[in-house]
């Protein structure tokens, strides 16, 4: 009988052995995938908003109108253009597609829509405030640079202070 009981022994000694270091290794490999998955999910997360904003952003030219768009940049070779007349139809014209853009951010959750001409001045923006402040809406003048030349595109994620600054670009089609 103690013949048959030394194979039990060695066996069971080897499952004491092989159980925690079995746990051990899965423990790692668990803590491993985590700290991964931690590490690439603001990249990810970050890619997935950026789509999220150039989307809306196309989105938002697509709404403007052609006769809209007449009024938003008047040509400015012809006089009449710059009458009051013309400066009342860019108001109502930038009125009219405010609220559409209200629905719109309303949706996609952002928090601005800003119109930006192809010299970098801003033209309409969903808020005011913004007017004060230009400059932070080109926040990625590359991928500005890719909507001027027809590409929707969206800008690296920016902290600036409290604030954190993300945009979608996209051209107008009409």
């Amino acid at each position: 009988t103690r013949a048959i009981m030394a194979p039990n022994r060695l066996s069971s000694r080897s499952r004491l052995l092989w159980t925690p270091l079995f746990l051990a290794a899965l423990l790692l490999l668990v803590n491993g995938t985590v700290i991964y998955a931690i590490q690439t999910a603001p990249h990810f997360l970050d890619a997935e908003l950026g789509k999220r904003f150039e989307a809306s952003a196309h989105i938002a030219g697509l709404l403007i109108q052609p006769d809209e768009l007449d009024a938003l940049f008047p040509d400015t070779s012809d006089s009449t253009a710059l009458s009051f007349d013309a400066e009342m139809d860019a108001v109502e014209a930038g009125d009219r597609v405010r609220e559409e853009w209200w629905r719109l951010a309303g949706g996609a959750g952002a928090s601005n829509i800003l119109l930006l001409g192809p010299d970098h001045r801003l033209v309409l923006a969903l808020r005011e405030s913004s007017a004060a402040d230009p400059h932070r809406a080109a926040l990625d003048e590359a991928a500005f640079a890719r909507a001027l030349i027809g590409e929707a595109a969206h800008s690296r994620l920016f902290h600036e202070g409290d604030t954190y600054l993300k945009a979608g670009y996209a051209p107008l089609p009409h």
